[in-house]
This record gives structure tokens, sequence and C-alpha cells, in this order.
């Protein structure tokens, strides 16, 4: 595993662009401690206060299935690289969060402490993570919406939506994480290329966000390294795999379906950021309304071919009456063995 990290570390003089934005944040000591035990209720639906936009700078990241977790890393590298202590990546499912935490974790090598947190994990874990968090002054929290409604962790810089929302509602309790007691933030959204029509869709909702230009970077040499780490260790190609499926299962729950459509997704690519390469395993999703009705109906009609065999198969099975020189002698069972 060191060489794998070290190969990345090598390509490092490749810089992305500097962002604009200089994150400030009033930083508030503890946290509300009645609010741990949410994380066993995420779907409760919490008021959250929105920070004003002059608060909180939002901006949207378009980029190719295939760099997304080349595109995280150096975000991440960047951020820390400006003095940005917390920041908070959100994900889709619960195994996606917990690959990306390992993985990340084992390529910044340190440099970055790297926290998960997500229903799949034991209340005693999360709860403990949790504080942990909002008592330390840097890191980085990889987590699924369980944190996204009720949960006030302090000083969080920036906001990272790895995986888009459910809907306008869930961007908001997701940016509402900063920018906090009077203080600024920053968030980005990343986002596929046939997912942009969803900034149309928050901008009818009154949400605005700039788009971010991507600055040139060789992606493949990082994918290739983060394949090679994946290689040398079965535990994280495990999880690259969970994280793959369970990703591409959520996507086809999403209900903005016009902008999230699980047929337009590029999976090989989606195997690339996972770093699978031609190895992601298949995913068998499962059917729509309107794809089940046929589906059903061929279901009961091999049913009733099979009930109408095996109906007769037993009549001709049956005992028949036996009879010698017109006398009833008695009845024999067929001997199925013969």
């Amino acid at each position: 595993g060191e060489e794998g990290c070290e190969g990345v570390e090598e390509m490092e003089e490749e810089t992305e662009a500097a962002s604009d934005n200089e994150a400030m944040i009033t930083t508030r000591s503890g946290a509300a401690s009645s609010l741990i035990e949410n994380l066993n209720n995420p779907t409760e639906n919490y008021k959250t206060p929105v920070p004003s936009s002059a608060r909180l700078r939002q901006t949207a990241m378009v980029v190719p299935a295939a760099d997304k977790l080349v595109r995280l890393y150096k975000l991440l590298r960047e951020l820390d690289g400006k003095g940005a202590k917390k920041m908070i990546v959100f994900f889709a499912t619960c195994a996606s969060a917990q690959f990306h935490c390992m993985m990340l974790n084992t390529i910044l090598n340190g440099d970055l402490q790297c926290l998960q947190l997500h229903g799949k994990m034991k209340h005693r874990q999360r709860v403990a993570t949790f504080d942990y968090y909002c008592n330390a002054a840097d890191g980085v929290l990889f987590c699924t919406d369980v944190v996204a409604r009720g949960l006030d962790i302090p000083a969080v810089e920036w906001i990272i939506q790895y995986d888009p929302p459910t809907d306008p509602s869930e961007y908001l309790h997701r940016v509402g994480r900063t920018a906090r007691g009077g203080g600024t933030g920053d968030s980005l959204l990343f986002l596929l290329p046939q997912e942009v029509g969803f900034l149309d869709f928050l901008r009818k909702h009154g949400i605005t966000i700039d788009q971010k230009k991507l600055a040139r970077i060789d992606c493949e040499k990082y994918r290739v390294k983060m394949h090679q780490l994946i290689l040398q260790d079965h535990i994280l190609e495990k999880n690259a795999r969970a994280g793959y499926k369970a990703t591409i299962m959520s996507y086809q729950q999403h209900n903005l379906k016009e902008h999230f459509n699980v047929k337009q997704l590029p999976l090989g690519d989606i195997g690339q950021a996972f770093c699978l390469a031609d190895t992601a395993p298949q995913v068998h999703l499962t059917k729509t309304d309107g794809e089940r009705a046929p589906y059903v109906e061929g279901i009961l009609k091999s049913m009733k071919r099979r009930h109408a065999k095996n109906a007769k198969w037993e009549k001709g099975g049956k005992a028949k009456k036996q009879w010698e020189d017109g006398k009833f002698v008695g009845r024999r069972q067929k001997n199925y063995l013969t």
C-alpha cells in the first residue's frame, strides 16, 4: 500500500487553479449533546435554518463520472493547502461513504484525518464519532444524509455533495451544516454531464449556484495508481465493490428521474470512479412499475403451466384398479423408481 501512496504523492506537482473563495468561519465551541440522538432517526423532518446567500457561497462542478474520485482527492488537497479545517462530504449510500473514507484516508496518508458517519455504524460508534468531530479542530467527515438534518456541528467550512441530493429540500439541509451562527461557508455540488439540468431545477426553486470550471489534470495517471492500491488491498476492493453496487441501486431510486436516470449512467466510468476498472460487479436493478407488469404476468403464466404439469403428473400416477378374470383384486401403486 505504501508504494501506491508514494506514486500518488509523486504527481502532486500538478496543481489545480486556485479558488477565488476564502472561507472564514466564526468557531463556536461545543456541540448540542441533545441532538446526538437524532443520529438514530435520520428520516425525521427537522427544521433547519438555511444560511443567506451572502454568507454561503454555492458552486457546482460538472465532472466526468470516471474522474470523480480523482477530483475529490485533488479538491481536498487544495482546500487543505488553503487552510480549510473542517469539511463534510455527503454520499448517497453508507457503503459509498465507507469506501471513500477508507480510500482517501489511504492516499492522503494521514495528512488529513478522515472520519465516517452513516446509518450502518453502531449507535455508540456514531455518537463517539459525532462527539469527536464536533470537538476536533480539523478533519474530513464522510457521511450520508444522517448528518444533514438536525445536527449542529461547529466550524464546518466546506460542504461537498459528492452524490446529488434527492430534492431541493435535501440540498438545503446539507448546505445548512455550514455558515452557521453568523459565520460564512462554502458548498460544492458534484454533477455528471447528464445531470446539469438539475441546476435549472434548483434555480426554479430559488437556489442559484455558480458553476466552477475544471482545472486541467491528468486524471488517468491518478486512476492507475488508485487502481493499484485496490489490487493490493482485498478489504479496500471489497468495499469498492459494495460501494459501486449500492450507488447504482440508490441512483435508480432517485426521485428526480428526469435529471437522474439510471439508464443514462455510464456504468463503466462509474466503476472507474470506484477504482474497479474492468472488474466492476454486475448490478441487478429492481424493475419499475411499468416494467414489472409484463414481468409479473409472465411469472404467473409460468406458475400456471407448472401447476398444470404437476396436476397431470399426479393424476397419471394415481393408483388404478386392478382386475383379474373379471374380479377386483385391489389397488396397486405405480412404482416411480422403475
